[in-house]
């Protein structure tokens, strides 16, 4: 999968029901766990140009060590924005993640909304009282011609989850939300819209909505 050509929107939820095309795609995706260290691996090539003279053995002793040191270092932090960016684009449904509940044999597609607020352990993930194992990671465009519909009971998502949703997504490229406060703010827009709301004319999505949103974010990142 080339993660560097991610579609920009995508379905916010995969049929189920179709249990012979989900379980082929999920035994051709990798697990989250690989894909979550391939990830980073290719987020720390971007940082660490000395990696390769250490592998083609351009480099001295000393160098090497301070590759070797340099590299783990990279990839500490490859490994955290990894797993953000990863999370950012399952909520906004550029992936799908493909897992079965816990005692069941069923691969089900999981609902975008289910990654607002969980927690990746191993292979599973846990939210609230709900939790997954087996996860596989896939494009969007791998199932995309599966039929689109809403998971049984998940329903349409709320205002305050779209705008965590909203923020993660824009906090991929810029961490800090350190950009103007103009910018900031029509990104959220343009994600909500995407998400089927309309920020200008529904309620819930004011400046101080926002800036409530951005403050949780930043204490639970911080």
């Amino acid at each position: 999968m080339d993660i560097a050509k991610l579609p920009k929107s995508a379905p916010k939820a995969v049929d189920s029901s179709n249990t012979a095309a989900l379980s082929r795609t999920w035994a051709d995706a990798p697990p989250i766990t690989k894909f979550l260290e391939q990830r980073a691996q290719q987020l720390c090539r971007k940082v660490s140009p000395a990696r390769n003279g250490l592998q083609t053995g351009k480099l001295s002793t000393a160098e090497q060590l301070l590759a070797v040191m340099q590299h783990q270092t990279n990839m500490l932090g490859a490994r955290d924005k990894a797993k953000i960016n990863t999370v950012s684009d399952l909520i906004a449904g550029r992936l799908i993640g493909l897992g079965r509940g816990s005692g069941s044999y069923s691969i089900e597609a999981i609902d975008p909304g289910f990654w607002i607020g969980a927690k990746i352990d191993g292979d599973g993930a846990s939210r609230d009282d709900t939790k997954l194992i087996d996860i596989r990671i896939t494009s969007a465009d791998s199932i995309s011609s599966l039929k689109v519909r809403s998971q049984p009971g998940s329903g349409r998502p709320s205002k305050a989850d779209v705008i965590r949703a909203a923020i993660a997504d824009y906090a991929k490229t810029d961490p800090g939300l350190d950009r103007p406060r103009l910018e900031r703010f029509r990104r959220y827009g343009e994600f909500i819209s995407a998400q089927g709301f309309n920020p200008r004319k529904d309620s819930g999505f004011g400046e101080k909505t926002f800036e409530k949103y951005e403050l949780e974010y930043r204490n639970k990142f911080r």
